[in-house]
């Protein structure tokens, strides 16, 4: 996700990539065209809640500090001009390895 544009005209959109390794390390190949999502977006701000490294709940932070591992929840607030607002929204992160995805 980011936000593309102008000040005051600025687009929240999605980029797709395929992850792709070889012999000069790991490389993003884009995959389809960038979608706008929304028109006259004023802000993003993205924050992390979950678990530090000894097991004890964080609250809202504002960068994720322990980059291999990922946080419970990603809360994302924006805001947007025109009279309708945006509602923060909460996606809880579930990371499922019991399909064989773990490699086995």
């Amino acid at each position: 996700l980011e936000l593309k544009g102008p000040e005051g005209h600025r687009a929240l959109q999605v980029s797709f990539a395929q992850v792709q390794s070889g012999a000069n390390g790991v490389a993003l190949k884009p995959w389809g065209e960038p979608q706008v999502l929304l028109q006259n977006v004023e802000s993003l701000t993205f924050s992390y809640r979950g678990l530090t490294p000894k097991g004890k709940p964080t609250g809202w932070m504002p960068e994720w500090p322990w980059p291999n591992r990922l946080p419970g929840a990603v809360r994302i607030d924006m805001q947007t001009k025109g009279t309708v607002k945006w509602v923060p929204e909460v996606v809880a992160l579930r990371l499922d390895l019991s399909g064989g995805a773990g490699g086995e």
